[in-house]
């Protein structure tokens, strides 16, 4: 039955609500989605922690992204005026020089 009526309905899809991301332990993705049915209303939720390989492959595109967006917003300064390391590490993380 439908949280809306009083009447059954049609669970056509699911809509991403929360993404939770800790690149610390090996890349864990934990997104909650809601139940969609075929008017847009959504019925409970559910949770899901494991991926294909081509999400994680898009995932640290993402990442990549994400942190040459916030080089751009954070060292658009002059250099003198950042504190702290400028440099990533081997494994994660970009320096200016990469901009």
């Amino acid at each position: 039955m439908s949280t809306y009526t009083d009447k059954p309905c049609h669970i056509t899809g699911v809509a991403v609500g929360e993404l939770a991301l800790d690149v610390n332990e090996g890349k864990g993705l934990l997104v909650k989605a809601a139940f969609v049915d075929e008017h847009g209303n959504t019925h409970g939720w559910t949770s899901c922690a494991t991926w294909s390989a081509e999400t994680i492959e898009k995932l640290d595109e993402l990442i990549k992204n994400v942190e040459l967006d916030l080089l751009n917003r954070h060292f658009e300064k002059e250099e003198e005026e950042n504190h702290g390391s400028t440099q990533g590490t081997e494994d994660r993380g970009r320096g200016p020089d990469q901009l």
